[in-house]
């Protein structure tokens, strides 16, 4: 691969990496749902000491709220990730769907495709890190494709890729 492809593919992976991702809530979640809790929890404690008495339907509101608010906290914890890996994984689907579909392009779209394909197989928030599609499906799918995204990839593997189609 000659110098100008070496460096159409890095500005590839540039524009690629610089592609904005739904942000992670679900520490947010997991922060509303043990504030509440322990809110619940405290304020009664509180309200005895302080010697100071609700009435019972402002009691029930104001459980009412901590519950509805530990609920939501659960929610978004559990599903606070869910918005940036669907997007990554719709973003490397329609890659393999472009490079499975026009088999023999090897021009800037199916570049293009390409490093988003190696770009968007791994999602990470943080801590975790996963995998957006099956590789080996996805290597049958690619048929003649595969040795021109994996000569891609050679290239992005230097740039700090993850390898996907090619053992390191």
């Amino acid at each position: 691969m000659d110098a100008a492809a070496r460096e159409a593919i890095l500005a590839d992976w540039k524009a690629e990496s610089a592609i904005p991702v739904p942000p992670d809530t679900s520490q947010i979640g997991c922060a509303a749902a043990i504030l509440a809790a322990v809110l619940a929890a405290g304020v009664p404690a509180v309200l005895r000491a302080l010697h100071v008495t609700l009435l019972v339907a402002v009691g029930a509101v104001l459980l009412g709220t901590f519950a509805v608010i530990f609920a939501w906290g659960v929610f978004r914890g559990m599903t606070g990730k869910a918005k940036g890996f669907n997007a990554v994984a719709a973003r490397a689907a329609e890659a393999l769907g472009r490079l499975s579909t026009h088999p023999d392009d090897r021009g800037p779209e199916a570049r293009r495709a390409a490093v988003a394909l190696i770009h968007c197989a791994f999602f990470s928030n943080g801590p975790s890190l996963e995998t957006t599609f099956e590789f080996d499906p996805a290597r049958e799918r690619l048929g003649s494709t595969l040795p021109f995204v994996m000569d891609v990839e050679k290239v992005l593997l230097e740039a700090g890729a993850y390898p996907v189609f090619t053992k390191p």
